[in-house]
C-alpha cells in the first residue's frame, strides 16, 4: 500500500485500537515472525506506527517512539540511536543539545527498492515531527521562564506551588516560601543605568539559584520581586536558606560595592490557620510570605523576617515574626 493511501487511512483508526504498551498488535500487522509479506496488512502497520509517533509527548518520547516502533516493521531488521554501526538508510535529526541524534535502520535482506523508499520517507518523517516537538518544548519554556534571569516566571510557578500544597495536603511534606525584593533597587537603574540594574537581577539569580536544591524552585516574579519554593522545608530551614543566598550575593558582588542588599520573607504551612490546596491555599501562603517581607522591609531593609506558627494554632510569643538583620 502507497504511503499516501496509508496516511489517508489514519484518521479512520480509533484510540483505543492501538495500545501503547503492548506492541504486538503492530508487530503482528508487520508480518513478523516469519509470516508472509502482506502489502495491505503492512500499509495497516503503516498507519499504526504513524499514530503512535503522533501521540508522543515530547521529543524525548518520540525518539523511543521512533525506535521501538520502526524495530517491528517487515522491512526493518534493527534501529539504532547514535550508535557506532553503519545503517542502510538514516537521517539525521536536529540537534537539541550539543550535537545531533542520528537515528540508523538496518534492512531485511530481503526488502525491495519500495520498501527501502518507505522506510526512508518514515524516517525522514520523524525528523520534521522531533523537530517541531522540539518547537513545541522551546515555546512552553519561553512561556514559563524569565527571559532576564533563566528562572522560572509567575506563569510557570503557580502550577508548581500548587502541586506542591496538594502534595503537602496528601503526605504531610512540610512546605516553606520566601519572598525576596532587591533593597533600593530603583536607584541602581536611575545613577546607573537599566544594564546595571540587570546585571544586578541575573546576580540575584544566580544567588538563588547557588543556594537551593534542584528539587527547590526559584521564580523572579517581576521586576525587582523573587520567590522561592522550598518542599520538605520550615520556616527556620528557610531561614538558613535565605542566609546562603544573602551570602552567594555578597561573595559575587555583581556591581561592586554598588550591589545591593536583599528583604526577605519566610512563611511556611504552620503561619496558616487553615492551609488549603489549589489557588486559595497558594494564594494565602503567598500572602503570608509577602507579609514577612513587609515586616522585614519595614524593619530598615537587609533582614529576614520568618513567621513560623499562626495565633490561632500556638497562643505564646513563639508565633511573633523572626527579625534577623544581616551582620
Amino acid at each position: 500500500m502507497a504511503l499516501a493511501t496509508a496516511l489517508d487511512l489514519a484518521p479512520s483508526f480509533d484510540d483505543d485500537m492501538l495500545d501503547l504498551e503492548d506492541h504486538a498488535p503492530l508487530r503482528e500487522l508487520a508480518g513478523a515472525g516469519g509470516k508472509p509479506r502482506d502489502r495491505l496488512a503492512e500499509g495497516f502497520a503503516l498507519v499504526r506506527l504513524l499514530q503512535f509517533l503522533t501521540e508522543a509527548d515530547g521529543p524525548d518520547t518520540l525518539l523511543h517512539r521512533a525506535v521501538a516502533g520502526l524495530g517491528l516493521l517487515a522491512e526493518v531488521a534493527w534501529v539504532e540511536l547514535d550508535g557506532d554501526a553503519p545503517g542502510d538508510l538514516s537521517v539525521a535529526l536536529p540537534a537539541s543539545g550539543s550535537r545531533p541524534h542520528v537515528l540508523s535502520v538496518g534492512l531485511e535482506f530481503e526488502a525491495d527498492d519500495s520498501a527501502a523508499a518507505m522506510v526512508e520517507h518514515v524516517l525522514s518523517l520523524v525528523s520534521r515531527m522531533y523537530e517541531r516537538e522540539l518547537g513545541v518544548e522551546r515555546l512552553r519554556a519561553e512561556a514559563t521562564t524569565d527571559p532576564l534571569t533563566g528562572l522560572w516566571n509567575r506563569r510557570g510557578f503557580e502550577p508548581l506551588l500548587d502541586q506542591a500544597l496538594a502534595r503537602a495536603a496528601r503526605t504531610g511534606e512540610a512546605i516553606a516560601v520566601l519572598a525576596i525584593d532587591v533593597d533600593r533597587f530603583k536607584p541602581i537603574n536611575d545613577e546607573l543605568g537599566h544594564e546595571a540594574g540587570d546585571r544586578a537581577l541575573q546576580g540575584v539569580a544566580s544567588a538563588l539559584q547557588g543556594a537551593i536544591r534542584p528539587s527547590d524552585v526559584a521564580v523572579r516574579l517581576g521586576g525587582d520581586e523573587f520567590a522561592v519554593l522550598l518542599a520538605g522545608s520550615d520556616a527556620e530551614g528557610a531561614r538558613l536558606v535565605c542566609e546562603r543566598i544573602r551570602r552567594n550575593l555578597q561573595r559575587q558582588a555583581p556591581l561592586g560595592s554598588r550591589t545591593p542588599s536583599l528583604s526577605f520573607g519566610v512563611a511556611d504551612l504552620s503561619s496558616l490557620a487553615h492551609p488549603s490546596v489549589g489557588p486559595t491555599g497558594r494564594a494565602a501562603l503567598m500572602a503570608a510570605a509577602d507579609a514577612a517581607l513587609y515586616a522585614a522591609k519595614s524593619a530598615g531593609r537587609d533582614a529576614i523576617v520568618a513567621r513560623s506558627a499562626h495565633p490561632a494554632a500556638i497562643d505564646d510569643d513563639s508565633t511573633r515574626p523572626i527579625c534577623v538583620r544581616a551582620s
